[in-house]
């Protein structure tokens, strides 16, 4: 883990100018988990460990309260609750409405589709320690043609809210003795070790750290950078008509330019301030 509060995260230069939102306006837009390029990403997994906490007891005794046709008692209530084993419960309680009822089999079915939302409803913004990863600038930059943004968050709030990615292969375990929230948000933080190059942190967006813009579409929210830019990099083929406008816009101020440059004796891309 770095002790740096200085983070990177690469684009491409699109015909949509989105970039300009960002270089221009400052602001990064924030993406769903199901739009990221692995496929396993933030996948919580299903773990029947997960029927025993608070959380999905209290949350089964609220939805089956609302049923039109079940009729919740109170004795019915705390076996949910509070019973040994909750798949039991559920399963002598709705025997009498459904017969071929199969508690767990329904739990893990309410349990992947809540997941899925999850997975999609959720807004990430990925960062990066590194500015010099030749892989990074080929898949996120167009090619060693888009830039990479450099952000300081040590005078921001929501600085404790980035996390680093935890890169392993074993598979995720459910703790009983920890919550359901904390098992989603090790979920998120979590990636195979294929994907360990990237030093990748996350942040969360969430109402205190973002704004909305009235000149995008359904007022998307979107992360406020423009305190806390520090350097604009661009790739060693960005064109220059694209450089250039970027150097003129941040010339007189903090912010600081630079290009991308193969350094052939060490094997590796170097920054070069303009």
């Amino acid at each position: 883990m770095v002790n740096s509060s200085t983070f990177y995260r690469y684009n491409s230069i699109e015909e949509n100018d989105y970039w300009r939102s960002v270089l221009f306006d400052n602001i990064v837009f924030p993406s769903s988990a199901s739009s990221f390029n692995d496929p396993f990403d933030c996948v919580i997994k299903w773990d029947t460990s997960v029927l025993d906490t608070p959380e999905m007891r209290k949350g089964l005794v609220a939805s089956m309260k609302k049923s039109r046709v079940l009729k919740l008692n109170k004795l019915d209530e705390n076996k949910i609750l509070y019973g040994e084993n909750v798949v039991n419960s559920l399963n002598s309680i709705m025997k009498p409405y459904n017969n071929s009822y199969n508690a767990l089999n329904t739990m893990q079915n309410v349990f992947e589709e809540n997941a899925e939302i999850i997975r999609k409803v959720i807004k990430i913004i990925c960062f990066t320690e590194i500015n010099n990863s030749d892989l990074m600038w080929s898949h996120y930059a167009q090619n060693h043609t888009g830039y990479c943004i450099e952000c300081d968050f040590s005078n921001k709030d929501y600085v404790d809210n980035i996390k680093p990615i935890k890169y392993t292969d074993d598979p995720l375990a459910f703790d009983k003795s920890s919550s359901l929230r904390k098992y989603i948000h090790d979920s998120i933080l979590r990636k195979s070790t294929k994907w360990a190059y990237e030093k990748e942190w996350r942040l969360f967006v969430a109402d205190e750290n973002i704004i909305t813009h009235p000149d995008f579409k359904n007022k998307q929210m979107v992360l406020d950078v423009q305190s806390c830019l520090t350097g604009v990099y661009f790739g060693y083929k960005t064109e220059q008509k694209y450089i250039g406008e970027v150097l003129e816009f941040y010339k007189n101020t903090s912010v600081k330019i630079y290009q991308m440059e193969l350094d052939y004796r060490n094997n590796r891309l170097v920054p070069r301030i303009l």
